[in-house]
């Protein structure tokens, strides 16, 4: 990804990061693999060396599942929206489920795709 300042932004994907939440363990995390922000090049190895760590500590097969089920109930006791409604829930759905038709018929899928 490109921005204005013509910075650029990467994450590895070949790697071992497929995973199905709630079901398997991510092999190897996503790491960033590019990242020229001016002033913050330097930080790429940090931050790759902390996602290592991150992922040698958390199950992935639960952790972020943890966080939307405390983001949830946060939100519930403060009486805000969480970060992930029920309707971004929905639309990512809505996408996984085109992309499996598509690649299923061969053809474009249009929106709204009915789920069921």
């Amino acid at each position: 990804m490109f921005g204005a300042n013509g910075a650029a932004v990467g994450v590895q994907a070949d790697g071992g990061a497929m995973f199905v939440a709630g079901m398997s363990e991510v092999e190897e995390p996503p790491v960033n693999d590019i990242w020229t922000v001016p002033g913050e090049a330097h930080l790429l190895d940090q931050w790759q060396q902390e996602d290592h760590e991150l992922f040698a500590r958390v199950s992935t097969a639960t952790y972020y599942h943890q966080l939307q089920i405390q983001d949830f109930s946060r939100a519930v006791i403060e009486d805000r929206a969480p970060m992930v409604s029920g309707e971004d829930g929905r639309r990512a759905v809505e996408l996984i489920t085109a992309i499996y038709r598509a690649q299923e018929s061969g053809e474009a899928i249009r929106f709204p795709v009915i789920v069921s």
